[in-house]
């Protein structure tokens, strides 16, 4: 069963079972697996993107409204958490690549890069922009902060995740030009 080969503790740490089924499917990686997981990669980036637009426009069009549900009778809190909300927002949509790079990278074993970037966001650009443009920009660098590190999150989430696809593309060719021998 998949709690014997999984610790129950790593399911729940992971927050999701279907990762870690992923990785046992991923154990004997032949080429259908390889193409389905290509255009698994690109139905989920394609779909979680345009979720994620269509709730970055509305969360635009109503950001005082959302922050006011957390705090309210305080107009200036309010503009503050909106101006910071419309600034995550514009970069909502990039949570989609991020997000589906990382658990591909994951869950296909490669820990190095599936670590780069998952400290990224948070870790590697956030710390550092939170000192840096807060100094430059005043309270506009806090508001856009969590903003300009996802947006550095993700122009890393390219080069990272495009080589493993370019990866997993030649190895498919180069077994199909095996059986055709």
């Amino acid at each position: 069963p998949l709690l014997r080969i999984f610790p129950q503790r790593q399911l729940l740490m992971d927050g999701t079972a279907v990762e870690s089924a992923f990785a046992l499917l991923s154990a004997k990686v032949t080429k259908p697996m390889r193409r389905i997981r290509r255009q698994g990669f690109w139905f989920c980036v394609k779909v979680g993107f345009f979720f994620l637009l269509v709730c970055a426009v509305a969360g635009m069009g109503y950001a005082e409204e959302i922050v006011s549900i957390f705090r309210k009778g305080d107009p200036a809190v309010v503009a503050t958490g909106a101006a910071a909300l419309r600034w995550q927002f514009i970069t909502y949509p990039l949570g989609a690549w991020i997000v589906v790079s990382n658990m591909m990278l994951q869950t296909i074993r490669k820990p190095v890069r599936a670590t780069i970037l998952s400290s990224a966001r948070q870790g590697l650009f956030f710390i550092p922009l939170i000192f840096i443009l807060p100094y430059f920009l005043g309270l506009k660098g806090v508001e856009m902060c969590q903003a300009a590190s996802d947006m550095l999150t993700f122009f890393l989430a390219i080069p990272l995740t495009c080589g493993v696809l370019a990866e997993m593309k030649r190895k498919e060719a180069e077994q199909l030009q095996q059986r055709q021998s």
